[in-house]
């Protein structure tokens, strides 16, 4: 991930939108807790200096995520975009 803002300069506090391939990067069985995963980009982002309002969507097979992951991520405001297998590469 890249930096928002330089070090020196103040917290940027425009609008970040993250678009999250839960496909490719899905969340790591057995070793993070999915209710954490909205609250960490979030904490992550503001320690690089984005101190903006967060949207977070993810976008992938909704039938190859766990249940509880989606029940996770739709109770912490993450949208899920069911995009079927196969049809992006």
């Amino acid at each position: 991930m890249g930096e928002c803002a330089p070090a020196a300069a103040a917290p940027t506090t425009a609008k970040t939108s993250v678009w999250w391939d839960i496909d490719k990067c899905a969340v790591p069985r057995g070793r993070c807790d999915p209710h954490r995963i909205a609250h960490n980009l979030i904490a992550a982002l503001a320690a690089a200096g984005c101190a903006g309002p967060v949207s977070i969507a993810a976008y992938g097979d909704a039938a190859r995520v766990p249940p509880p992951v989606l029940a996770a991520l739709s109770a912490t405001g993450i949208c899920l975009n069911h995009v079927p297998a196969g049809i992006y590469g």
